[in-house]
Formats: structure tokens, sequence, C-alpha cells
């Protein structure tokens, strides 16, 4: 950051070389082309008309791979999340698990760092719930929030109107107002689930 003119220049190449990159669609496809990499980088520069010197092209290289890598895994997620919802839409599912982050622990509450967003099938009225720990007692911290989802990707695409947030000490209430939730309870939308604004 001392340096403006290397960071716009480190910035303009890893974008150059992540554009170059755009056919690569797996991450074993990266890890293969990974030495050849730096290449692609004094070939992005040399299109920028950007020199290299006090450049570190492997830097650059490395976070070239990153964002690409970050790319193919958030097209990657996309496709699952699509495919759920048209599996669940086909079943006639009213609600479906477009994400699922962390574990249960056997039958009772899921550990903490759980993630799960569901989504009504009709409308994309969307169902975050998660545990956390909390940062002063350590003891988790069960969490809900509805948001809007694309219906059809899944994209979470912000708040539900109106929204709702509520956290618990304990899982039987959080499950319990989850299950109401999925059940139509949600101020403002009916169980018949009309369109989210």
């Amino acid at each position: 950051m001392a340096r403006p003119d290397l960071y716009e220049r480190s910035i303009l190449a890893v974008r150059k070389t992540v554009e170059s990159l755009q056919g690569v669609d797996t991450t074993e496809a990266l890890v293969a082309i990974e030495a050849e990499v730096p290449t692609l980088v004094s070939d992005a520069l040399a299109q920028l008309d950007a020199g290299a010197v006090e450049l570190d092209l492997n830097l650059i290289a490395g976070a070239a791979l990153k964002m690409r890598q970050a790319e193919i895994e958030a097209a990657s997620a996309r496709s699952r999340r699509t495919a759920l919802i048209a599996q669940a839409q086909a079943r006639g599912d009213a609600w479906v698990v477009v994400e699922e982050v962390g574990e249960r622990r056997g039958p009772g509450a899921p550990g903490p760092s759980y993630h799960r967003l569901e989504m009504r099938v009709a409308d994309g009225l969307g169902l975050h719930l998660y545990v956390d720990a909390d940062p002063s007692t350590t003891r988790p911290v069960y969490g809900l929030e509805t948001v809007r989802l694309d219906p059809t990707t899944g994209e979470w695409l912000g708040e539900a109107t109106p929204p709702l947030e509520a956290s618990f000490t304990s899982p039987e209430p959080w499950e319990e107002r989850a299950l109401t939730l999925r059940q139509g309870g949600h101020p403002g939308v009916s169980a018949s689930g009309p369109e989210l604004p």
C-alpha cells in the first residue's frame, strides 16, 4: 500500500490473469496448471503494457488461482442448489434444504458453527438456521432468520419482508420456531406462500 503504482499493477495483473483462466473449470485442472500461472501473469502484464519490475509474479499467480478457485466453487454451489430445487419441485416438496454446513451430533442439537439454509419451493422464502458460539460465554447460540432466495437458484437476495430474526439458548425452542415458520407462521406470509416482494 506504500506503493500505489505497484498495488494498481498487481490488481490489474490478477484480474487479467483470472480472465485467462476462465476456460479452467475444475479444481483439478487448476492444480494441473499451477506451475504455468506465473507465465500467464507475465503475459497479462504484457497485454496491459505494464512492466513486471518489482512485482512478485508468484504472489500475483497465487491470488489469481485463489480468485478463480472461488469462482469455480461458487458456480458449483449454484449448480448444486439449482439441482436440489428442481428435484424438490419434481417431487412436489414444499421445502428444500439448499445448503448445510456443519454436522448434527446424533439426535440432539448440532454443534457450533452449523448453518442450514432452507427454501420454500413455491416462492423462495428462505429460512437460515445456525448455531454459533457466544464469544463471551462460548456456549452455543441457536439462531434463525428469514431471508429472500432466488426460487430457481437458491441464491441469497436479502431479508424477507417483513424480516424475522430470533436466537435461543437451547435447541428445543429453536427447532419449534423453525417448524412453525415452515408451517406458515411467518408474520405477513401465509402458509399458501404468496410471492415475496
